[in-house]
């Protein structure tokens, strides 16, 4: 497997993590969990190939819902302003792009100078 390979699906691994972690935190904050399957369903899943890394994100059909749902108060309809779901997934991919385009050069050009002098 190539360095660029490499250095791509570390880096979706570890902000994947941090994905399920922080919005996990989010979810248990925000939501009254009954069941947490919720939190028992997330998982992450990384491919690398060719210098492109993918990485995918599985959770319930609801989770994506929840930043949309209303609740009742009255007569009135309330937004719930939960944020557990598209706050963390734009987070993530902000994130990712950043270090991708700020650490990729420095890392990459140590591990081809560390080839050569080996």
């Amino acid at each position: 497997m190539a360095v660029r390979d490499r250095f791509i699906g570390d880096i979706l691994r570890q902000e994947g993590s941090l994905l399920l972690k922080y919005q996990g935190e989010g979810i248990e904050r925000n939501l009254q969990l009954r069941t947490r399957r919720i939190l028992s369903s997330r998982r992450i899943s990384v491919s690398e190939s060719d210098a492109s890394g993918t990485m995918s994100f599985y959770h319930t059909a609801y989770n994506r819902f929840l930043d949309m749902k209303y609740y009742h108060r009255g007569a009135k309809k309330i937004k719930a302003n939960r944020h557990v779901f598209l706050r963390y997934v734009y987070g993530t991919y902000s994130y990712i792009a950043r270090r991708l385009l700020e650490q990729y050069k420095e890392a990459f050009i140590g591990d081809i100078r560390s080839i050569r002098t080996q």
